[in-house]
């Protein structure tokens, strides 16, 4: 008899947490798992719209939708939302409830338990009483509220040293975590020619200059508040003078699209600086870059960057969230600078670009080390284990 598997994650627009559902949920093995995602829909304009109910569809994976589910938190709603989960894990029986995010993880690990699933499994993606703009007053309540979840779910899996360490502490909870690293599998990349082709062309449907041979500085992520894209564009403001000839591709859209391209005109950096806006499976352009940047406030365990070790890479990124397991603090495999800092990042800008002879040597260390303490297989058989344990 196959084990039935319910995900839940709070929207179906494609991100890390949705990326990592859609990877356990297709490859789970068809014998022996009988799997469905249930996830709210992407709201009409958002980023990658309802990419992980469409690729659920084209697998013909099960997709429950969930219309109360918002990041937003509504008490009355909540309680709504936690009803419905409970009357979809009353009818579909599953076996396993594995939960994602911090917000629906907690309203469905609570409905799974009232439903008497007999394993609720809570991944946690990065706790989010680590954001660095909450009050504290508040990260003491998203404190209890993470404490929650994990108190309700049987076993919590932690994707980062900090976190697996950090959920260790929590009040009478410590055996419910395990640490399970992200995983990816072996990644297909445009040529360095042909992806660097493809983007100056999509620079120029959107008015903007892209020189197919200076050094490419890149990166991609959601023009959000927590990626730092406007501390790389005050960063870039400080070495133009002394690198005229380096461009910084972004790719990507987001919510502070209009806000960033203002900075960008106000810091005279229209010639350096290109936003692609999103483009469709973006990490097939990686090899396009140089140097691969990520200037994040706030990060778990991000796939972007596995994936640019998988294209071979050298890469400069905050020191936040697992990161520092990806990169060391040693300097080999790639450079760590201070979040919301422009200063720190214009600095490894400049050791980069001083030293270019090493970056090769800092690729290959962070590829391997990448290869090697962060697989796909480990990924998928830790977790199955926890599903049938």
């Amino acid at each position: 008899m196959k084990t039935k598997v319910i995900y839940l994650i709070t929207k179906s627009s494609w991100g890390g947490a949705s990326r990592y559902v859609f990877d356990l949920a297709t490859n789970l093995p068809k014998d022996r798992f009988e799997v469905s995602v249930a996830a709210g829909r992407a709201s009409e304009g958002a980023m990658g719209i309802g990419t992980l109910e469409r690729k659920l569809d084209e697998t013909g994976i099960p997709f429950i939708p969930l219309s109360r589910a918002s990041r937003n938190i509504s008490f009355f709603r909540e309680w709504l939302l936690a009803y419905d989960l409970y009357k979809i894990f009353r009818k579909e029986k599953p076996d396993v409830v594995h939960v994602n995010s911090s917000k629906l993880g907690g309203v469905g690990a609570f409905a799974a338990r009232i439903a008497r699933v007999p394993k609720i499994i809570f991944t946690a993606h990065g706790w989010p009483f680590n954001e660095r703009h909450l009050s504290p007053l508040f990260r003491h309540f998203i404190h209890f509220l993470s404490w929650l979840t994990s108190f309700f779910a049987h076993t919590t899996i932690t994707i980062t040293d900090g976190n697996f360490a950090q959920g260790k502490k929590f009040p009478g909870l410590a055996r419910k975590m395990v640490k399970i690293p992200l995983g990816i599998k072996s990644e297909q990349f445009l040529s360095k020619d042909e992806a660097r082709a493809k983007l100056v062309e999509i620079a120029r449907s959107h008015n903007q200059e892209l020189n197919q041979d200076s050094f490419w500085i890149g990166t991609i992520g959601e023009l959000t508040h927590n990626k730092g894209h406007r501390y790389l564009l005050d960063a870039v403001s400080k070495i133009k003078g002394d690198y005229p000839d380096v461009q910084f591709p972004i790719i990507s859209d987001g919510e502070l699209r209009v806000a960033l391209e203002n900075q960008r005109t106000r810091l005279n950096l229209t010639s350096q600086v290109s936003f692609l806006g999103f483009v469709p499976n973006a990490k097939e352009y990686l090899k396009a870059f140089d140097i691969f940047i990520l200037p994040s406030l706030k990060e778990g365990l991000p796939y972007t960057l596995l994936e640019a070790a998988a294209a071979g890479l050298p890469v400069i990124a905050s020191n936040v969230g697992g990161i520092p397991d990806l990169l060391g603090n040693d300097g080999k495999s790639g450079i760590l600078v201070e979040p919301e800092s422009a200063e720190s990042i214009a600095a490894a800008i400049k050791e980069a670009l001083g030293n270019r002879e090493r970056l090769s040597e800092m690729a290959e260390s962070y590829s391997q080390k990448v290869s090697t303490g962060f697989s796909f297989e480990a990924m998928l058989s830790g977790t199955i284990a926890l599903y049938v344990d």
